[in-house]
């Protein structure tokens, strides 16, 4: 019976994995979104994470899903800048692989300790005409066990391999993504936990979401006291300053965050327009920041943006 189960599991597994059609580029975004721990949050992946830096790497992931790279090299682009802590699902590699195969193994274990105990109580029973051990299950009830058994592994096993519609949640998996805390609760938790850069971080991009840009430059600056190069708080400052008018501020962040963090195309956007607002022309390390940022995101919504500053008459010499 065990054997039987066990066969109808790996069945059930391939099967199942056969009917699944490859994963559009959308759901391959979702699910390592899902799979990315966001650097400034506590315990938030970056598909549910407000902060600025998880939406600058989900636009990454998604810029490299179009450009056709696997699963498996985005996922070693983020670890190769972050370290394995930036997966929330540990891969099945050295010793990772003992965390993988920790519950297959505790079922063959659990499984040969009730084969064995069911051998030493049949020796211990009597064997006499009309005793326990002299009699055989029917057909009926070995059937109807087996089936139970089976049932029991294959079908959740199944449920969660299986196919699914577009856009469901994979079942048996983890959790739905939660939903993002709202600013009351982000206020709450900074009051909590005064020291928490991520909570800050996403507390002012949270105000600056609502409006309120002057609580939003409150959260980021004591967000950068505490690490003067968090990335999330130099880049959401550095927004607010190109809003209120101040690129000579912007720039000087931006050129800090560019350093901590060179592959986020968003810092290249923001440094473009600030040298260009500095100098009331598109300059040279200013068009070259703006070729930078489609160089990283060539798929991004605001190219329309980008083209134009690239667009722009450069500085004027007059003789």
């Amino acid at each position: 019976m065990l054997l039987a189960a066990v066969l109808l599991v790996v069945a059930a597994a391939l099967l199942s994995t056969l009917g699944l059609g490859p994963p559009s580029p959308a759901e391959r975004e979702r699910r390592l979104e899902s799979e990315l721990r966001c650097p400034v949050c506590q315990g938030l992946s970056i598909a549910e994470s407000p902060a600025a830096l998880a939406r600058e790497m989900r636009g990454v992931v998604a810029e490299r899903v179009a450009a056709g790279a696997s699963d498996a090299e985005i996922r070693s682009y983020f670890v190769q800048r972050y370290g394995q802590w930036i997966l929330l699902v540990p891969d099945d590699r050295g010793t990772n692989l003992v965390l993988w195969a920790f519950p297959g193994l505790l079922f063959l274990g659990g499984a040969g300790v009730i084969v064995a105990r069911a051998r030493r109580r049949g020796r211990r029973l009597p064997s006499e005409p009309g005793g326990f051990a002299g009699k055989r299950p029917s057909r009926l009830a070995l059937a109807t066990t087996s089936a139970i058994i089976v049932a029991a592994i294959a079908v959740p096993l199944a449920v969660a391999l299986g196919p699914r519609s577009a856009g469901a949640e994979i079942t048996g998996g983890r959790t739905a993504v939660q939903a993002a805390p709202s600013l009351d609760d982000l206020a709450a938790r900074a009051a909590a936990n005064p020291g928490d850069t991520g909570t800050l971080v996403a507390l002012g991009d949270a105000y600056a979401g609502s409006g309120r840009a002057g609580d939003a430059a409150d959260a980021y600056g004591r967000a950068l006291k505490i690490e003067p190069d968090d990335v999330g708080a130099l880049v959401g400052l550095s927004s607010l300053l190109l809003g209120a008018g101040r690129p000579d501020g912007a720039l000087t962040l931006l050129n800090r965050a560019v350093a901590v963090a060179p592959a986020l195309p968003d810092i290249y956007l923001l440094r473009s327009i600030s040298r260009y607002q500095l100098a009331g022309a598109m300059t040279v390390d200013a068009r070259a920041d703006a070729l930078r940022f489609l160089d990283l995101a060539p798929n991004d919504p605001r190219r329309t943006l980008v083209d134009e500053l690239l667009a722009a008459p450069g500085p004027s010499f007059v003789p």
